[in-house]
């Protein structure tokens, strides 16, 4: 300030001009001409400090405001809120961190987040962080982290980076998970329950159709096996008055008659098993020797000398409350199949066993095996792989086992045979 000037207020104004904005200073003297160039040097200093010093504190006060109201926004967010370091630590959190999780803020802020996120989430999760660093923009990902109490819940993040930064917002969609789940069951439940009522369905359309052509059956296994059985008895007696007239006939004349013999049986039996199908009796129950029974059936079985059987029996001789009869029918048909199927000779091993539910009848022989594509079909009556025969024999079998509350299993294997397996069920006790 000039020597000799009093710091008096004047009642003139200097404008001074600080962008597009007018400063106005009092002066200091009493008239205009009391102005010099160091008073207005002066003045505009002073003008140019209070303006920065009036800038500062309106930018203070803005920042402060904002401060506040992010504070407000952090504290009070529904969402989960999260600023972690590239480093993979927590930062700053907001509270509602510790009502999804159940940990305290200082639990967490300055820990590894690698640490809560569950095990089988730590590749992908890492894969996320690192494509947030390559892209620079917004990423979506799902990952589970672990509560104070162990359990993990599903946590859906919106992230993305700033620097050395990675601000977050996430959400606890654990119950949208449970939802989504039960309703993945329920709805692949919904689809094996349609799954397995259109089975049901095809097999009661099944068992009807196989009904409708019993019944058809039925009425032509009637009609033929009265208008067959008649002719075939005049035969057989016809055979027997030709045997007993003839007691020394001539070789080729006694193998005719042998050969005739055999035919009206076979006919017989073909006759029989179409009417014991097409017309099922329930079984007769009575305590039985289930050995005594196989040893019957195979004795009605011509064995060819190529073939060598061997029996395996228990020791201890059991018996059990079936129809001796219709098992007779059943040993008879797979005994016979075992040996057609070994034209070349093998094999044929009979077993049973006594099992706590029941007894247990196999039949295996070595010859070659049925095809795959056909172990669907050999139980159906009318299907055979014999170039001769109805196709009767196995879907009896299986009709009359069934019959006794019973099962019957095949396995085969391509030129190494095939073996039945009978499952009878029954009290029975040993002799």
């Amino acid at each position: 300030m000039p020597e000799g000037h009093a710091p008096v207020i004047r009642e003139l104004v200097i404008p001074i001009m600080r962008g597009d904005r007018t400063v106005a200073i009092l002066g200091i003297g009493n008239k205009p001409t009391d102005y010099d160039e160091q008073d207005v040097e002066l003045v505009s200093y002073l003008a140019d400090v209070a303006w920065e010093i009036a800038e500062r504190k309106r930018a203070e006060e803005q920042l402060r405001e904002k401060t506040e109201e992010v504070e407000r926004f952090f504290s009070s967010a529904l969402d989960l809120l999260c600023i972690a370091d590239t480093d993979g630590y927590f930062r700053r959190l907001n509270r509602e961190w510790e009502t999804v999780l159940g940990y305290q803020l200082q639990d967490l802020e300055g820990k590894r987040f690698l640490d809560f996120v569950h095990p089988d989430d730590v590749s992908a999760t890492l894969a996320a962080i690192a494509e947030l660093g390559r892209q620079k923009e917004i990423l979506n990902f799902t990952n589970r982290y672990r509560c104070k109490d162990g359990a993990y819940r599903w946590i859906e993040w919106r992230s993305f980076p700033h620097g050395k930064l990675i601000y977050a917002a996430a959400r606890d969609i654990t119950e949208r998970k449970r939802a989504q789940a039960a309703l993945q069951e329920y709805s692949e439940r919904l689809a094996q329950m349609v799954e397995e009522r259109t089975r049901e369905l095809r097999a009661a359309q099944a068992q009807l159709l196989q009904q409708e052509r019993l019944s058809v059956l039925g009425q032509i296994a009637g009609g033929i096996g009265h208008e067959l059985r008649n002719p075939l008895g005049a035969i057989k007696n016809a055979v027997y008055l030709l045997q007993l007239s003839l007691p020394t006939p001539d070789p080729d004349v006694q193998e005719a008659l042998d050969i005739l013999r055999r035919q009206v049986d076979a006919s017989d039996r073909i006759i029989t098993s179409l009417l014991d199908y097409a017309r099922p009796k329930p079984p007769y129950r009575r305590e039985t020797d289930l050995r005594a029974t196989i040893d019957t059936a195979l004795g009605q079985v011509a064995i060819p000398e190529n073939i060598a059987v061997e029996r395996r029996f228990d020791n201890t001789l059991f018996t059990l409350q079936v129809d001796p009869a219709q098992l007779e029918i059943v040993f008879h048909n797979l005994i016979r199949n075992a040996v057609q199927a070994m034209p070349n000779g093998g094999q044929l091993t009979i077993a049973a066993r006594r099992e706590t539910e029941g007894g247990v009848v196999s039949f295996s022989d070595t010859g070659g095996g049925i095809a795959p594509d056909l172990m669907d079909r050999i139980f159906q009556p009318m299907f055979s792989t014999k170039a001769r025969g109805l196709g009767l024999g196995l879907a009896l079998c299986k009709l009359l086992v069934e019959g006794h509350k019973g099962r019957i299993q095949v396995s085969s294997q391509i030129g190494k045979g095939t073996t039945f397996v009978v499952y009878l069920p029954g009290t029975g006790g040993s002799t």
